[in-house]
């Protein structure tokens, strides 16, 4: 994400594909919602690398990173992804309405964080009302 009146980057993701998810490890390979466990695990994706600026934080820009990583999400034909999120950012995406659904209890990573999983739809659906949904919103 690039804030073109500072002239600078602001956010940033990364997704990986594929069916050695290195979130796989984190989940153990007798976990139900296992990449490898589901049955077209090409599917899913993972999300990493999720940063905002701490200066740009609360400024409303979050909601629009999420919209952004979920609409990549989804135009990529994914049904969704995996992230591990710290209880900060997993309690402001709850508050604005998204569905992550917590799979793994709290662990040491990097700051305390657990691995959830959000659904494309659930990723898009409540912040594009909150946007007027369309194409240009993620100019």
């Amino acid at each position: 994400m690039f804030d073109r009146a500072e002239g600078e980057f602001i956010g940033t993701f990364r997704i990986i594909l594929g069916a050695d998810l290195p979130i796989g490890k984190l989940l153990g390979e007798d976990h139900i919602l296992h990449p490898t466990r589901i049955n077209n695990y090409s599917s899913n994706g993972e999300v990493s690398r999720f940063s905002l600026l701490r200066k740009y934080r609360n400024t409303g820009i979050t909601p629009a990173l999420i919209l952004f990583a979920g609409y990549t999400v989804s135009s990529m034909g994914l049904h969704g992804a995996y992230m591990v999120m710290e209880k900060r950012l997993a309690k402001f995406i709850t508050s604005i309405g998204v569905s992550a659904r917590r799979l793994t209890e709290d662990m040491q990573l990097n700051g305390v964080g657990a691995v959830c999983y959000i659904s494309s739809a659930d990723a898009l659906t409540p912040i594009a009302k909150d946007v007027s949904w369309k194409n240009e919103a993620l100019d």
